[in-house]
């Protein structure tokens, strides 16, 4: 049996198939029935599972199976409802159940069939229009082509999450219409079947377009108002542009932004270019127009005078005059290629032109240009440019040396320069008086400046040429000198009375004013002598044996003038020092233990009459005292170890001898750096006998013990290991030694040996027998999740007397290593993966007692709320909702919570509980507005921020002023041009009509070519504005009058 029940509004068949065999029907009055899914005829499970239900009176067992022949089943007890999995294939499926009671008696064999359906719609196509790229229907109407198999029903939407789109009868062809502005429209469609399955989206896309290009426009070489050449270049535009049709071209062009142009006539004038455009749409732009003057007429009479009409110039910078009739533009260069030169305005004077670096002929050529690009003939002028002055000026006196020992009153004079035409002589740097004469090599008789002083005198030249320029000044000197040098000294080491050199070498200072040379003997007679050039000290060597010597000196100047009288002094040569020196310490002993570092010296030398002594090899700061030959007393310096004293002496000359030395070992220090350690790990140990380490520099004897008093201790032998026992109870043991050294007899004070001890060491070990207890670890202080990036946890670990830990991830302790016991342990890693993570630890005291290991856990989950998204209104790019309003649509993966805010300061937003869609106020007036939203899941793992924005708009356009023709009231022609201004517009829409009866939207533009009615009388003009989101202003309107020509 089969029902066919249809619900009211016929959109959807709701099918109640129930098919029972005729012996089954008879059980089910009495004995036994089964429903799958409460009778529907289909399911899509896609697991394949169905609810059935059951009822068997009696019955306490039932078997089920997916074939008749009960294959597999088992008898189990009865239930009146079950979940049951269907055959794996989709199509027809029959449900197999029997029952008996509880005597195991067979009461009631039933089945039932339900058809399995998991396939969706397939082949789903969706085509408009025939797959035509563009569409100007003014409605917006197109043909939807559709198919899909296996369809019953359908969804068709503009938008693509299919929002207020119903399912309706599945057909292959429908009219639909295109939203809102003109732009690439995409049309989105999806099929269900009868079992509910929905099928993959179909889409398609097409170019709404019904308005003409707009804001086209033709210039006419780039806007100029002038050309010289009948051929111009278009440059033109239009937007959303396919053709152009040009007035005289003879037809549609494709499109191009720049075209070759030529006129029709070549006679000057206005010329004019009208230019309309189509789309591809086949929509007809109005006429763009441009006019251009034709000019092919050059300046007249052109002209350049340079430099005022002066032969040469000493700057590089000129003055130029420059003359053409009708000239617009000029060139300027010093070159006749005009390289880099450039078209300026054209003016009649340049105050100053550069002629360039070289000097030289120059010419400078000028050419001059009309408004309309028209050259006259190239002129030029010429100038000489010298920069440059007389060179390598020189000025010599004719006589020798240039000195005058004799008055003189007059000089001949040479002379030389090149590229000079005048010259100037003067006494004076200043030229005082001086004037310019004719250029000659030589000048006889020229006069010195008058005075009877004898010194340097100093004449001056300069030159020029013939453009002006001014060499160098020169000069010369001439020195006059009559007198020879006076004040005459000399002093043999600075006057001292002995010399000890042994290479006989002396200094000598010498004083002689106005002297050039001088002249030096140790014999009055001078045999032998040289003269050589003076200076004020020299190294003199003294000939012969020790004794006293005495030298001899004379001066003369620069012009031969000798000094009156010859000038000595006198010293005494020696160069002997003391000899056969000795110095003893402690009168030879090896080694000296005295506290205060005292020694006793013994110095001789013969000839000496001072002596040093130093315990510095280099005698800083020693001084020398008169020589003794008896002992004195000495103290050493410094710290510890071996000891030189060191002595020189010097006789009565200064004479030094050599550095004499002795040696000897200053040990005053007791046994250093002493130590004791008793071996045991951790200062712990568990039996009486230990190992002792020992250690002191320079020790020679120990003394050990148990106490500190040493009692019954002895000294022995020093070794640095020796095996110790320790006394008494369990607990703190010390062990306390002393070092000493060997007793040393110092012989030259004779003291009693002295031995030296080191101070007590005492080292200490404990004995313990019983591992740490009570021990206890928690993660994060107990918390349930850990969210760290760095999978790093605090650890709280608390136990009794542990001395060390070992931690680990592991509850073998792979790897882990003893570490010293601290209560946190701060940046603990765990290991692997998110998910439930546990970490032991155990611990060991000093003796090396472990405990058994305590863990704790923690879940770790790093992943944070992911496919994180939100959007506004749908994706709108902007709302002009009068109370702010917004629909947020959010996604976010594993998110328990989320926070959204009008500021990305969210982290004072309070959090919430996390839904898909939230309607939300935007704050504040007009303008961008951005929603900002982050997402966190239970462990409190935050998202990173996301935002969306959209343009709340919600005032309409300003109108301002509409005018026709520029206010004009009377027209002949229906083609007007509108003048319009609206703040915040960004279309227009504009009719001859109020009720704007098939205008369309366009751009907004301030102007625009319009068609008035043809019939003749009072015309309206009716004009609106909207913006981007769709806010409308007021309609404002302009009358015009229509008249017969």
């Amino acid at each position: 049996m089969c029902f066919w029940l249809l619900n009211d509004d016929m959109k959807k068949i709701v099918f109640t198939f129930l098919f029972l065999s005729v012996s089954t029907f008879l059980y089910a009055q009495e004995e036994g029935v089964i429903q799958i899914n409460d009778g529907s005829p289909i399911t899509n499970d896609q697991e394949g599972k169905v609810i059935i239900k059951l009822f068997a009176k009696g019955a306490v067992q039932m078997q089920i199976s997916n074939n008749g022949s009960f294959i597999g089943a088992r008898w189990q007890p009865f239930v009146p409802r079950i979940v049951w999995k269907l055959s794996n294939e989709d199509g027809i499926k029959t449900v197999y159940a029997k029952f008996r009671d509880s005597e195991n008696n067979l009461i009631a064999s039933v089945e039932q069939s339900i058809e399995l359906d998991r396939q969706a719609p397939t082949n789903v196509k969706l085509t408009i229009d025939g797959g035509k790229k563009f569409t100007n229907m003014k409605d917006r109407i197109v043909q939807l082509d559709i198919q899909a198999e296996g369809a019953s029903q359908m969804q068709i939407s503009n938008r693509k999450d299919f929002a207020g789109a119903v399912w309706v009868a599945f057909e292959q062809k429908k009219t639909w219409q295109l939203p809102g502005l003109d732009g690439q429209k995409f049309v989105y469609a999806r099929f269900i079947d009868n079992a509910g399955n929905i099928s993959e989206i179909a889409e398609a896309s097409i170019i709404l377009d019904r308005l003409p290009p707009s804001q086209p426009k033709v210039l006419i070489n780039n806007g100029d108002m002038f050309t010289n050449s009948p051929e111009v270049t278009l440059s033109l535009f239009a937007k959303d542009v396919y053709e152009m049709y040009i007035q005289g071209s003879g037809g549609w062009l494709p499109f191009q932004p720049t075209l070759k142009w030529t006129f029709d006539s070549p006679a000057n004038g206005e010329k004019w270019v009208q230019v309309r455009f189509r789309d591809e749409v086949g929509n007809i732009s109005e006429v763009a127009f441009d006019n251009i003057i034709l000019d092919t007429e050059a300046p007249l009479m052109p002209h350049i005078s340079v430099n005022n009409g002066n032969r040469y110039s000493r700057e590089s910078g000129i003055p130029l005059k420059l003359s053409a009739i009708g000239a617009e533009k000029m060139m300027i260069s010093n070159t006749s290629d005009f390289a880099k030169a450039f078209w300026q305005p054209y003016m009649p004077v340049i105050a100053s032109w550069d002629l360039g670096n070289e000097d030289g002929l120059k010419t400078v050529y000028a050419r001059f240009q009309d408004v309309a690009g028209n050259e006259a003939e190239v002129v030029s002028g010429e100038v000489v440019l010298d920069r440059t002055p007389p060179i390598n000026p020189k000025i010599e006196v004719i006589i020798q040396n240039n000195m005058l020992s004799e008055v003189a009153p007059q000089v001949d004079l040479k002379l030389s320069v090149e590229g000079a035409k005048y010259m100037m002589l003067s006494n004076s740097s200043t030229f005082y008086g001086a004037r310019w004469e004719n250029y000659r090599s030589e000048y006889q008789g020229w006069k010195l400046d008058k005075g009877n002083l004898d010194g340097k005198k100093t004449i001056f030249a300069k030159f020029r040429d013939q453009a002006g320029n001014i060499s160098d000044v020169v000069s010369v000197v001439v020195r006059l000198d009559r007198m020879g040098p006076i004040d005459c000294h000399v002093k043999i080491d600075r006057d001292v009375e002995f010399t000890t050199n042994r290479n006989k070498i002396v200094t000598l200072s010498l004083q002689a004013r106005g002297a050039a040379e001088m002249l030096i003997s140790q014999d009055t007679s001078f045999i032998d002598a040289k003269w050589i050039p003076y200076q004020p000290a020299l190294d003199y060597q003294l000939i012969g044996e020790d004794g006293i010597k005495t030298v001899y000196v004379k001066f003369r100047d620069e012009v031969g003038n000798e000094s009156k009288e010859i000038v000595s002094d006198k010293i005494i040569l020696d160069t002997s020092t003391p000899y056969d020196g000795e110095v003893v310490v402690n009168r030879g002993d090896v080694a000296t233990n005295n506290i205060d570092k005292a020694v006793l010296l013994h110095l001789k030398a013969k000839d000496a009459v001072k002596m040093m002594i130093s315990n510095d090899s280099t005698f800083k700061n020693a001084r020398w005292q008169a020589y003794s030959p008896e002992n004195i007393s000495w103290k050493l310096v410094g710290e510890d170890g071996l000891k030189i004293v060191y002595a020189k002496f010097a006789d009565e000359a200064g004479n030094e001898s050599f550095v004499y030395k002795d040696s000897i070992m200053l040990d005053r220090r007791p046994p250093m750096k002493a130590s004791v350690k008793i071996i045991g790990e951790n200062a712990q140990t568990n039996t009486q006998t230990v190992q002792l380490e020992l250690y002191a520099e320079g020790a020679d004897e120990m003394m050990i013990a148990n106490d500190f008093r040493f009692t019954n201790a002895k000294w022995e032998p020093y070794r640095k290991s020796k095996p110790w026992t320790l006394v008494g109870e369990d607990g703190v043991k010390s062990v306390y030694v002393k070092f000493r050294k060997k007793p040393i007899l110092d012989r030259a004070f004779k003291e009693t040996p002295v031995a030296l001890e080191s101070s007590i060491v005492v080292d200490k070990i404990g004995l313990d027998t019983k591992a740490p207890a009570n021990g206890s670890i928690r993660i994060n202080n107990s918390a349930k999740y850990c969210t760290d990036i760095n999978k790093k946890v605090l650890l709280r670990i608390a136990t009794n007397s542990a001395q060390e830990m070992m931690i680990s991830n592991f509850e073998d302790f792979k790897e882990a290593k003893w570490q010293p016991y601290q209560f946190f342990v701060p940046d603990w890693i765990l290991e692997g993966e998110d998910g439930e993570k546990k970490v032991f630890v155990k611990f060991k005291d000093k003796a090396g007692n472990e405990s058994q290991p305590v863990s704790a856990t923690i879940i770790l989950d790093r992943q944070e709320p992911y496919n994180e998204e939100i959007m506004i209104d749908s994706g709108k790019t902007c709302t002009n909702n009068l109370n702010n309003k917004v629909r947020l649509q959010l996604k976010a993966e594993g998110a328990l919570e989320m926070a959204i805010s009008n500021s990305p300061a969210i982290s004072y937003t309070a959090w919430e509980s996390y839904k898909t869609s939230k309607e939300w106020t935007l704050q504040g007036r007009n303008g961008q507005k951005t929603v900002y939203a982050k997402f966190r899941d239970e462990a409190g793992n935050e998202s990173k921020l996301i935002s969306a924005s959209i343009l709340l708009d919600n005032e309409p356009p300003i109108t301002g002023t509409l005018l026709i023709n520029n206010g004009r009231t009377l027209t002949k022609s229906s083609r007007v041009t509108l003048t319009m201004n609206a703040r915040n517009a960004d279309y227009m829409l504009i009719s001859n009509t109020s009720d704007f009866k098939e205008a369309n939207w366009e751009e907004y533009s301030p102007t625009k070519i319009w068609f008035l009615d043809s019939n003749i009388g009072l015309k309206t003009v009716y004009i609106k504005f909207k913006d981007k989101c769709g806010n409308e202003s007021i309609v404002i309107s302009k009358d015009i009058t229509l008249v017969n020509d």
